[in-house]
């Protein structure tokens, strides 16, 4: 239960900070990725709650609630893991911009700028870090969490295979003759 509460506070903290970048910074790309985490924040509190509703209930009332989550989560990872990167190579991008491609199109004089166009490359040169640190803390992040619900996975899926193959060697074995009573003899 500890992994999926932290990947609900790493997504609302994600959301928060890509909204802020977004209006600090102007980028698209980060507001996009913003509105996704809170997606992936809704996706987390239903895993949870159907976890909850998995214990709480029996297996025939949950209606594959407690599957869905699952799959949900898994689904959503790797999309959360593409837009992680997409933030991250967006924010090498405009570093690089800032590096070499900015100061070469200030020190030419022939060359006009619009408004937004001269406000965005300055929130560009403002705040390429905090893009970076962003995008940086996002693909760290994802991938710990992702690596930890993996292990989770395959060690819950080791111990199910573990307790199929004990029942399986239970069922070769005859029943024991204290089952049958002498009133039920054919």
């Amino acid at each position: 239960m500890i992994l999926p509460t932290a990947l609900l506070v790493n997504n609302l903290g994600l959301f928060i900070f890509e909204v802020i970048g977004y209006h600090a910074c102007h980028s698209v790309v980060m507001l996009l990725d913003g509105y996704f985490h809170l997606c992936q924040a809704i996706l987390c509190t239903v895993r949870i709650v159907s976890h909850q509703i998995q214990f709480t209930y029996t297996p025939r009332h949950t209606y594959g609630l407690a599957r869905v989550g699952v799959v949900g989560e898994l689904v959503a990872f790797i999309c959360f893991l593409s837009l992680s990167i997409s933030v991250f190579l967006e924010s090498l991008k405009h570093l690089i911009d800032v590096i070499f491609i900015i100061p070469k199109q200030e020190s030419d004089t022939t060359k006009l700028y619009t408004a937004h166009g001269r406000e965005h490359i300055h929130s560009l040169i403002d705040h390429p870090k905090f893009i970076l640190g962003v995008g940086i803390y996002a693909t760290i992040s994802n991938c710990l969490l992702g690596i930890a619900i993996l292990y989770n996975v395959v060690k819950s899926s080791r111990k199910f295979k573990k307790q199929l193959e004990q029942r399986r060697a239970n069922r070769k074995q005859p029943l024991p003759r204290k089952l049958f009573s002498k009133s039920c003899t054919y």
